[in-house]
């Protein structure tokens, strides 16, 4: 019932019940946390989520699932280290949920720009059981784009009848700028942050995607004057993930070091 209050919009309701399922719950059934924590998540009460959380994995330490839940936590709380940790005990663990491999993803290959062949492994095993999952599609082939195997990615973003997405717009970018493709590398990211133009973060960082691959594009080149300025535009826009923030002022500081 909790979770059919939650559809209808009575958070207030949906508490209740999901408390006193809680209460009652003597064997500490998962069901009942899994439903709570997504409660919370979704309310972005995120305190109330790890509470649950820990108390979950009280019972259940080893719950892929469960552990999943934590990964985002951290993820949501820019703990990339741990949550990177978290999310792959998950796998150890047997985990096949698509908050896994999507989280895993974005981790390795925006946060750490890290696509390894043990990520493409658990990626293409995620999608054989998620084939129609687009934002499963696109991170796999910005991940083959980081890995250099570009061939890869476009077939896998052939597969797309609509370029009507914020993700996958900037992923195509991506492998534009890849190519060599500057000029439409660049109009499919401001493609992109014009979709998202009213998701504020979002907005913040697909702009700030685009001037760092811009400019990593002009240092290989050469051209360091330009790539500083780009990384200074990128450095104007702030969104609550620091992940490419940190990798603007990185480029930008080794330049300074180096300068």
């Amino acid at each position: 019932m909790g979770v059919v209050c939650a559809k209808l919009g009575d958070n207030k309701k949906s508490k209740e019940l999901f408390l006193n399922s809680l209460d009652l719950n003597i064997q500490h059934e998962p069901i009942v946390y899994y439903n709570l924590i997504e409660f919370y998540f979704s309310l972005n009460d995120k305190d109330n989520a790890i509470k649950i959380i820990n108390e979950a994995l009280k019972h259940h330490s080893h719950n892929p699932l469960i552990l999943s839940y934590l990964g985002r936590y951290y993820f949501e709380n820019n703990e990339y280290d741990r949550a990177k940790e978290v999310f792959y005990d998950a796998i150890k663990n047997g985990s096949q949920e698509l908050m896994t491999y999507l989280y895993l993803s974005t981790l390795e290959c925006d946060v750490y720009e890290n696509p390894t062949e043990d990520l493409i492994s658990i990626l293409k095993d995620g999608l054989s059981k998620y084939p129609n999952s687009g934002a499963l599609i696109n991170n796999y082939a910005y991940c083959q784009i980081l890995a250099g195997n570009l061939a890869e990615a476009q077939t896998l973003l052939n597969k797309f009848e609509t370029t009507e997405n914020v993700f996958l717009n900037a992923t195509i970018g991506l492998l534009k700028i890849r190519e060599g493709l500057i000029d439409e590398g660049r109009r499919l990211y401001n493609k992109a942050a014009m979709i998202a133009k009213n998701d504020k973060n979002l907005f913040a960082k697909v702009n700030q995607k685009k001037y760092l691959e811009l400019a990593k594009y002009f240092l290989q080149s050469g051209k360091t004057k330009e790539a500083i300025r780009l990384l200074q535009k990128g450095l104007k826009f702030k969104a609550k993930e620091k992940y490419f923030e940190n990798r603007l002022k990185l480029l930008l500081n080794e330049w300074r070091e180096s300068a």
